[in-house]
């Protein structure tokens, strides 16, 4: 009978997430020509930042007031704040009297607001009443911008050549670092002061991608490019806790993917677009590549990061095409036009999944991003009849004219949750997705015409002033939601290195509802009555909770996200799961600073820490290891030590060392190494044999999984043992 009211709860909370989400507010900005919103950031108090570029005359002012801005010339750029209920604070402009494009923002933490894009000839930086003027050395420069939480300005760079260069992505880490990406032509300086970096595109006629790093003043750092002879853009950058920085895009032809002295090649099918996507170190070097695509053009448009380093992209693709990067297969099919996709890797590049929504005509996904239990968010662009479920059912959705909006949600295992669209007869679009720690859902992009904006049974129009507006929304969705973790300290305070445990169950009464952890250890339930509740969590399976087994929380608002506390559970039979693994992509014989790279990790699964860690790494006598980014101690005949310190589980630390290969090898010649992570997982010692002999002694060495097979036969009058 559990099992069946466990069903039950299921199917309820099924039903009831297709209709969790409701219109909060949907503003409309712009004036009689063409305005354009490309991309959204939110800060902690829950303002809203948007960028994007505007002709002529526009009202960057949503509600009964006027606040006209006036392009210089051409475009220019607008950079506008609205507080969390979308009422207007403040709005900018940057621009010249030719075309300025402002493609992405990103905040730091004490909400300065960084901007990046293209600007054409001369172009004032300082939207206030003093001047900061770049001017382009050709056709079309990047700029980086920065101004403060009020608008105000702090700096503004240009880098790039005399050919094109356009700068597509920006964010920020935890330091202040800028990092951005986009494309460039030819040679370009990348250094944005007095000094020069020159990076030189394969071919002078077609792009590469480059990644720049400036430090919090805007001052040079590094920049690295990636490319071939063909086309290579990339689109999107994100950065995760460790400062390790990911991209992606497109390519043609074959692309060198390694911004150092090494070579990592890719080659698209055809001499067609693939896509790409890249990871490199904090120090921009490589760590590895992948390439999915098949026959046509794939591209990649957007991407995002879980806590977990998980490597989540979104964009379109046509035909036919493989999205697992590595030597297994998993095809997915478009329709005749474009078909939407959304593939998730591991912090390796490993395929974890790929989804497709996609009709009879062309789908586009423009931007995605993550909650915090790793649910997968995305918008762009539908045309015709699309089907959003990417499972076995079907969620149709039509658009009422050309393009329409639409917002999808995926379950972290990539399972359908919900779709919405929003757009009238004209074009609309949806350019970039945000979301905001109660799970609200933000969008802006592009309308046309009439458009109703609430996805629900309501209606709430906007109606652009002349040709195309911009528009900015904002999603609620409702819910109790909760979250189960490794507690390994225990003190019944999740730490920042403590992670969800999935399939853990908890009980909500009255109503005796059962919910279920998913792979981050949040559970939710999406509707509940005004009340008060109690929630029991389950500790079975040699769990023992450090938090009470039974807490309280009331649901007070009906339309609210409701967090109920968190559990936190530590194992009675805590066991590790050490993994490590060492990879030399490039070798070259009498060839220095060659690159072998170690991931050591204790795994997700593992219930307890594993301390003390550290690699003994055993390396081939050609290849002599000069430096190494953790400190080692030679333990002679080619083996090194690396002390790792304590890994909880799901912590891995990566490290590389840099290394000569000998003179003496020869091409084509194998050169091995061995890596093993100590100390081993204590769970394979056999420490109480079963079933308990009467005297025993525990083994005192780890399981090296060697066996013996002992097989015996009668022979005369003898008796023979073979062990093998």
């Amino acid at each position: 009978m559990k099992n069946l009211k466990f069903l039950t709860a299921l199917l309820l909370l099924a039903t009831i997430n297709l209709n969790a989400q409701t219109l909060e507010w949907a503003k409309g900005m712009g004036g009689t020509s063409n305005d354009y919103g490309r991309s959204i950031a939110l800060d902690a108090s829950g303002n809203v930042y948007t960028a994007g570029y505007f002709y002529g005359t526009a009202d960057f002012d949503p509600g009964a007031e006027i606040y006209n801005l006036t392009s210089a010339g051409s475009a220019d750029i607008f950079i506008s704040k609205s507080d969390s209920s979308g009422n207007f604070v403040w709005a900018k402009s940057m621009g010249g009297t030719n075309y300025d494009i402002g493609n992405s923002i990103a905040l730091d933490a004490s909400g300065n607001v960084y901007t990046t894009g293209i600007f054409y000839g001369t172009a004032d930086f300082d939207p206030g009443t003093g001047t900061a003027n770049l001017t382009s050395v050709g056709n079309g420069n990047i700029f980086i911008s920065k101004l403060d939480a009020s608008g105000n300005f702090v700096y503004a760079k240009s880098v790039g050549g005399t050919n094109g260069n356009e700068g597509f992505s920006i964010a920020i880490d935890t330091s202040g670092n800028v990092y951005t990406t986009g494309y460039f032509y030819g040679t370009a300086d990348f250094d944005p002061g007095a000094g020069i970096f020159y990076l030189t595109s394969v071919s002078a006629s077609y792009s590469d991608i480059f990644i720049s790093k400036l430090d919090t003043s805007g001052d040079f750092v590094y920049a690295k490019s990636m490319g071939g002879t063909n086309y290579d853009i990339s689109n999107s950058i994100a950065l995760d806790a460790s400062g390790n920085i990911y991209s992606t895009g497109y390519f043609q032809g074959t692309s060198d993917f390694d911004p150092g002295v090494g070579t990592f090649n890719l080659t698209s099918a055809d001499s067609a677009a693939d896509i790409f996507i890249s990871k490199l170190d904090a120090s921009g070097n490589f760590v590895w590549a992948k390439q999915i695509g098949g026959t046509d053009y794939d591209y990649g448009r957007s991407m995002s990061l879980d806590a977990s380093g998980n490597v989540y992209t979104t964009g379109d693709f046509y035909g036919t095409v493989d999205f697992d990067p590595g030597a297994g297969t998993f095809n997915l099919t478009s329709g005749s036009g474009a078909a939407i996709f959304i593939s998730k890797l591991d912090a390796s590049g490993n395929f974890v999944y790929a989804k497709s929504m996609g009709g009879t005509n062309s789908n586009l996904g423009l931007s995605i991003a993550i909650d915090t239990s790793g649910n997968v968010y995305t918008t762009g662009w539908l045309e015709g009849t699309t089907d959003f479920d990417p499972g076995v059912e079907t969620f149709n959705l039509t658009s009422t004219g050309g393009f329409d909006i639409f917002i999808s949600k995926l379950s972290p295992s990539g399972n359908f949750v919900w779709a919405k669209q929003m757009g009238g007869t004209s074009d609309d679009y949806g350019f970039f997705i945000a979301l905001d720690a109660f799970g609200n859902v933000y969008t802006t992009g592009d309308f046309i015409g009439t458009s109703d904006f609430d996805p629900g049974a309501g209606t709430f129009n906007l109606t652009s002033v002349g040709s195309a507006n911009i528009f900015i929304i904002k999603l609620k969705q409702q819910g109790v939601s909760g979250f189960i973790y490794n507690d390994i300290n225990p003190n019944c305070i999740r730490d920042s290195n403590e992670i969800g445990l999935q399939n853990r169950f908890v009980t909500i009464n009255p109503g005796n509802i059962i919910a279920q952890t998913n792979e981050s250890g949040v559970w939710v339930v999406d509707s509940l009555p005004v009340g008060t509740y109690t929630v029991t969590a389950d500790t079975s399976g040699n769990w023992l909770a450090t938090c009470p087994v039974t807490q309280i929380f009331s649901v007070t608002i009906l339309n609210e996200i409701t967090f109920a506390p968190d559990f936190g559970l530590v194992s009675t039979q805590p066991c590790a799961s050490p993994e490590v693994s060492i990879n030399m992509p490039f070798m070259r014989p009498c060839l220095s600073n060659q690159i072998v790279y170690v991931n050591t990790c204790n795994q997700y699964i593992a219930t307890g820490a594993l301390n003390n860690a550290y690699v003994d790494i055993e390396l081939d006598s050609l290849i002599i290891p000069q430096s190494a980014s953790l400190t080692y101690t030679s333990l002679g005949n080619n083996t090194y030590r690396f002390q790792i310190g304590n890994l909880n589980p799901g912590q891995c630390v990566n490290f590389t060392i840099n290394c000569n290969v000998s003179c003496s090898a020869v091409l084509g010649q194998t050169l091995c190494m061995q890596a093993n992570l100590s100390p081993a997982d204590s769970c394979v010692f056999d420490t109480i044999p079963t079933p308990y002999p009467g005297d025993f002694t525990p083994c005192t060495i780890p399981w090296d999984h060697s066996s013996l097979n002992v097989e015996g036969y009668c022979q005369n009058d003898s008796i023979y043992f073979v062990i093998t």
